[in-house]
């Protein structure tokens, strides 16, 4: 095989071994219509994450609502 074919293969392989989750929010992190959005306490979680809206309907949106506050995802290899 040539070096190309060989490198080809071994990160067709690399790939195929990650898990499915892994691959999935990946994928959903690197699309255009996943905001990041910036936690006013620092942090950040991606629009795949949670329930996210633009903040002027918010206030509408929540209403007698009870919100929780849940820490953000811990991410892997960070």
């Amino acid at each position: 095989m040539t070096a190309q074919l060989v490198e080809s293969r071994r990160l067709y392989e690399e790939a195929q071994a990650r898990p499915m989750e892994e691959k999935v929010t990946d994928l959903l992190e690197e699309m255009d219509k996943n905001p990041r959005l910036d936690l006013d306490g620092g942090g950040v979680v991606w629009g795949c994450e949670c329930w996210w809206m633009p903040e002027a309907k918010f206030v509408e949106f929540a209403g007698t609502r009870t919100l929780v506050e849940v820490p953000e995802p811990v991410r892997r290899g960070v």
